[in-house]
């Protein structure tokens, strides 16, 4: 960006349905490795990419590269639990309005499929009408994670989903994407060691913009290659 590497020489491979977990300290890309994935990158100003990403063997930059395919393709969680000042049916349902669903039995069956995979359901089921501000912050993070699941996604995308949440709405978030397993796969960048501990399969350790560490969580962890990676 500018005259500013904050990506450099990044290797990564993410195996299919795996969780994997990116941490290192603030700035020092995270962010930007899941915004090269959903191609949010590509609409900050003076940014400029070499190299090449593949999603299954499909570039995502480049001539080829087409945002719409590639964010049907893939779901995002943000740090803030924000949602849009709409009822929560309408909150998870978005991403199939948009695409021009208007069944109404295949959004029902969508939205109750999306609640239960989050968690939500029973809780809900019978207040899918209300506003989706109403409820609590770890609601409300559920319900991105819903709405960003409701569409199927190949790969999901979380950049700090809990960092404003209490530990019991954390722990909800965690069992929710640990359930994701084998079913999609997650990149899950965090600050919390502990998190990533719990929840991924391989850590990756992302310092100034660079791969310094990749490898099965419980290595990486009890048996890190890199000094940088144990101090």
């Amino acid at each position: 960006q500018g005259e500013r590497e904050i990506l450099c020489g990044l290797d990564l491979a993410v195996p299919r349905g795996r969780i994997v977990a990116i941490v290192g300290p603030s700035g020092a890309g995270k962010s930007c490795v899941l915004k090269s994935v959903n191609r949010l990158l590509a609409r900050e100003a003076g940014v400029r990419t070499s190299g090449e990403a593949l999603l299954d063997g499909v570039p995502l930059w480049g001539i080829e590269a087409d945002d719409l395919s590639v964010r049907r393709r893939s779901g995002t969680v943000f740090r803030e639990p924000d949602v849009l000042p709409t009822s929560v049916r309408d909150n998870v349902v978005l991403p199939l309005l948009l695409d021009g669903i208007r069944q109404e039995s295949v959004l029902e069956e969508a939205l109750e499929q999306a609640l239960r995979e989050t968690l939500l359901w029973k809780p809900l089921r019978d207040r899918v009408l209300e506003p989706a501000a109403r409820f609590p912050p770890g609601v409300r993070a559920r319900l991105n994670l819903a709405r960003a699941l409701v569409g199927k996604p190949e790969i999901l995308l979380l950049d700090e989903p809990c960092a404003l949440l209490d530990p019991a709405s954390t722990e909800l978030f965690e069992q929710v994407v640990l359930g994701l397993a084998g079913r999609c796969t997650v990149l899950f960048a965090t600050h919390n060691l502990a998190q990533a501990s719990r929840v991924s399969q391989r850590l990756a350790l992302l310092w100034e913009g660079r791969i310094e560490e990749y490898g099965p969580t419980h290595r990486v962890f009890q048996k890190p290659i890199r000094g940088i990676t144990e101090d």
